[in-house]
């Protein structure tokens, strides 16, 4: 399951569930009709707390669709997951890739206040990593 919100700092995105690469290819096609009509300068909530893991093909379209949110005008990005082992994976993985500079996760099973965490993040760019704004 999927869905695409726009919202007054850009775009909300969930994904749930089982999804295949099939799946994650239509939400694609789906973001890139949004993004057509978007004004650079929006920030984006990716929420996947209920994703069940992607198999590789998946994956690596999901990465494709972060750079396809980045090359169209994305300033910052956050990803909400449910899990400090994924959280810390996706962080590592995010420094090596050097898309740190703009994406951040956070973890809702150990944040409470994880929805103004990353409301900071998009709107204020207060690091949730260190709590100082990164302008």
């Amino acid at each position: 399951m999927y869905s695409i919100e726009k919202t007054g700092y850009g775009f909300k995105l969930t994904l749930a569930g089982h999804m295949n690469a099939e799946e994650i290819g239509n939400w694609i096609k789906l973001c890139k009709e949004e993004l057509d009509t978007q004004v650079p300068g929006f920030g984006v909530l990716l929420d996947m707390r209920k994703l069940q893991p992607l198999p590789e093909d998946a994956l690596q379209d999901l990465r494709k669709a972060q750079w396809l949110f980045k090359t169209t005008g994305m300033v910052r990005s956050a990803i909400i997951v449910n899990s400090v082992v994924l959280k810390t994976h996706l962080t590592h993985m995010a420094k090596q890739l050097g898309i740190y500079n703009w994406e951040r996760y956070i973890d809702a099973s150990t944040d409470s206040d994880w929805e103004k965490t990353t409301m900071d993040w998009i709107e204020r760019a207060v690091d949730p990593d260190t709590a100082v704004a990164v302008y």
